[in-house]
């Protein structure tokens, strides 16, 4: 963890390309409106009937749980606050709090967690000032804002998690902003062997491990780092990260582009998304499923899921 001048050093090395380790930046983003958010301000304030979709996993398994492995459901931010703070004494409807837990086909904030995740900010914040960027100010961690600048948030109770992963574009900034989040992070030096990468569930520039572990300590040259309110979690390009909220949580993030690298890739991701989007038709074909489900929606008839276990339910391929 670095601060004052040291966290200036370190923010200026990021900013040159020069700094190829983690670091947690402290007291940099305390002047943010968007530090001062809670899970009960949002949901009373600004988020309250916004709808998004959340993802739900089973509380107490070995193994991280994988997003195709996960329920979804789009909610309210209010009926998902509700949700998670059962038991808490926040809200006294019981009948409403019954109505969504039903929703939820039973799910219980005791036995699951939930998560909204991977939100961009000018979908969720649409009519706000500059579509919710001025909730946040990356300057103050060296980012130029002058240009595009995307953020993303990202609200789970406690116990959500995602898989270990690595992003192929950019580094990535995660602002803390309410509750702790345990990071799991692994240099790349050993890519292709030790983290088992795999392109299986497909989604665009994410390649998951297929590992399955809980501790940094089962892989070799692993790192722990519980992220803290108010600290800044730069992650290097090619790094891999797991990530699990230890509390409620709420955090937003941004990917910086890196010209040199990012445009190789982009050719790269171009050419698996292609790969992907032939073999999702080819398998469609050779089933008649795409004949199937035509006449099905032609006919008014409701579609049965699709089997696609190997791409992410978040991702589109066509």
């Amino acid at each position: 963890r670095v601060e004052g001048e040291e966290g200036k050093e370190a923010i200026s090395l990021i900013k040159d390309g020069k700094l190829d380790r983690p670091v947690v930046l402290v007291g940099f983003i305390e002047g943010w409106p968007a530090r001062k958010w809670t899970p009960f301000s949002l949901a009373q304030g600004p988020l309250a009937e916004v709808t998004t979709s959340f993802r739900f996993g089973a509380r107490g398994s070995q193994e991280v749980t994988r997003e195709n492995d996960c329920f979804f459901k789009s909610l309210s931010f209010r009926d998902f606050f509700l949700w998670s703070q059962e038991g808490n004494g926040v809200s006294k409807d019981n009948a409403a709090l019954d109505k969504i837990t039903r929703s939820l086909g039973g799910r219980s904030k005791g036995a699951y967690w939930g998560y909204a995740d991977y939100k961009r900010f000018h979908e969720l914040f649409r009519g706000f000032p500059q579509n919710g960027e001025s909730f946040v100010d990356w300057s103050s961690v060296g980012v130029d804002t002058t240009g595009y600048v995307h953020s993303n948030f990202w609200y789970g109770s406690a116990g959500s998690e995602a898989q270990c992963h690595y992003d192929t574009y950019g580094y990535n900034l995660v602002a803390q902003l309410y509750g702790e989040k345990r990071w799991l992070l692994f240099p790349p030096g050993d890519r292709k062997g030790l983290m088992r990468p795999t392109r299986i569930p497909y989604e665009e520039s994410s390649v998951f491990s297929d590992l399955k572990f809980k501790s940094a300590g089962e892989v070799p040259g692993g790192m722990e780092v519980v992220l803290k309110p108010g600290e800044v979690l730069y992650v290097p390009h090619y790094w891999w990260h797991q990530v699990e909220a230890l509390s409620d949580s709420i955090s937003v993030n941004s990917w910086v582009d890196l010209p040199v690298p990012d445009s190789f890739e982009r050719v790269k991701e171009g050419i698996v998304r292609l790969v992907a989007c032939n073999l999702h038709t080819k398998r469609l074909r050779t089933t008649d499923e795409m004949a199937m489900r035509t006449s099905k929606k032609n006919h008014g008839e409701e579609e049965e899921e699709e089997d696609n276990d190997w791409i992410n339910p978040t991702e589109e391929v066509r």
